[in-house]
């Protein structure tokens, strides 16, 4: 969600009425969610909305935003590496192209060839999924990549391994099975569930870890491109 503060609580110092802010209001129970006027959060699930960032961006940013930057985290991309993200057209993946473009990596990306130029404006370097993905990936980088990171099935985690070139890069959103690779990371889809090891020290009770999260995504991205941090917008009714 993303709004203009209204009120708060008696101790809460980190918001003011009339601050912008946007945030993944992630309760003990589910429950009324955040289509609505109004909403109500801890202060620890809200940041301030960064000013590279649209209302529907902000919205659309922090769930897909912090699923895609937990693999990122897990695997320890570097400036220098190369990177393939699999379904990198989608709204996870690419904002998880972003983030590792904006962390200084090459990116490989699968899409749909339909795609392919949405995946070079956010950085990547596209090459259309399917049989023989394997032998695509190797021609772009005959040297191997450095990390997987797989949101999308189980067919992604059976192709990465033979190209990685190092056992720990492998990290899948959506296959358990990855766990099977190694010492490859499965990281369930979501924003965290307080473990260590979370994006950016991100663990779901930080006050303002959504806009360290956010920020440096946005900051890093070249101003032509600030605009599309969050690509799809949908809306309802």
């Amino acid at each position: 969600m993303a709004g203009v503060v209204e009120r708060v609580g008696f101790d809460v110092e980190e918001l003011a009425p009339g601050d912008e802010g946007f945030g993944y209001i992630r309760k003990d129970t589910i429950q009324f969610g955040a289509n609505a006027e109004h909403v109500s959060a801890h202060v620890r699930m809200v940041a301030r909305r960064p000013a590279g960032l649209s209302w529907e961006q902000a919205a659309g940013v922090p769930l897909a935003g912090l699923t895609a930057c937990q693999p990122i985290k897990r695997v320890a991309v570097r400036a220098g590496e190369t990177v393939l993200v699999h379904a990198a057209a989608g709204g996870v993946g690419s904002l998880g192209v972003q983030t590792a473009v904006a962390l200084g990596a090459r990116v490989i990306g699968t899409a749909a060839a339909r795609n392919h130029d949405f995946v070079r404006k956010l950085g990547a370097e596209p090459v259309t999924y399917g049989p023989g993905l394997g032998d695509r990936v190797a021609r772009l980088a005959p040297e191997g990549i450095d990390a997987a990171l797989v949101f999308v099935g189980a067919d992604a985690v059976d192709t990465s391994p033979r190209l990685l070139g190092r056992p720990d890069g492998l990290a899948s959103i959506a296959a358990p099975e990855a766990a099977e690779q190694g010492p490859a990371r499965h990281s369930p889809p979501g924003p965290g569930d307080g473990r260590p090891g979370l994006p950016w020290g991100y663990t779901g009770s930080g006050p303002g870890a959504l806009a360290t999260l956010i920020g440096r995504l946005v900051d890093r991205l070249p101003p032509g491109r600030r605009s599309r941090p969050c690509p799809h917008l949908w809306r309802q009714g």
